[in-house]
């Protein structure tokens, strides 16, 4: 398929918040490839041709257009001197994107896929309040849009937790929903 930048960023923001193992490519004519690589959520790869980490960062935001090719498989190579995700996004969304969900990633703002949160959280409430956690999801997480802002998601578990009667079991919940889907974050 062929991609802009905006798409390209589109797609790798999903591969993280998947939480996904995937090599993403982007294939231009005569060009060095772009290849982003992504293991459970975090990426740890990133080349333009020679380039590799961070100093590939400038020539992928200028070249992305093309052919993107991505494979779910495990990346090859990890790359232990890039920064998170977080950094490297907001250092992919560059200045000139505005529009594309990954701009807002800067700071303390994320973004979690709905399916993700849609994985993770009826399970884990069912496990708390037994088969009514699938009637309470539906109602709550019927409207979610494909990526959820993080302060979203706590609102979510929040609303969520309130179906759960024992204080104990109840913070209980919320931390292991922060925990699922935040990484902790509070």
């Amino acid at each position: 398929m062929n991609i802009d930048y905006d798409g390209f960023l589109s797609e790798i923001l999903q591969l993280v918040t998947s939480r996904e193992n995937a090599v993403a490519r982007v294939i231009r004519g005569g060009e060095p490839p772009i290849t982003i690589g992504v293991l459970e959520g975090r990426i740890v790869t990133v080349a333009c041709g020679p380039s590799r980490g961070l100093p590939a960062l400038p020539r992928i935001r200028e070249m992305v257009s093309g052919a993107l090719i991505v494979q779910r498989v495990k990346p090859r190579s990890v790359d232990p001197d890039l920064p998170g995700n977080d950094e490297l996004l907001s250092a992919l969304g560059g200045s000139g994107v505005g529009k594309s969900p990954i701009s807002a990633t800067s700071g303390s703002t994320r973004f979690i896929g709905k399916t993700l949160v849609l994985d993770e959280l009826p399970p884990l409430l069912s496990h708390y309040i037994g088969p009514m956690a699938d009637f309470v999801c539906d109602d709550e997480l019927s409207t979610l849009q494909d990526q959820v802002s993080s302060a979203e998601v706590r609102e979510l578990i929040a609303l969520l937790a309130a179906n759960v009667k024992d204080p104990t079991k109840c913070q209980s919940f919320q931390a292991e929903a922060q925990q699922a889907l935040l990484c902790g974050d509070r």
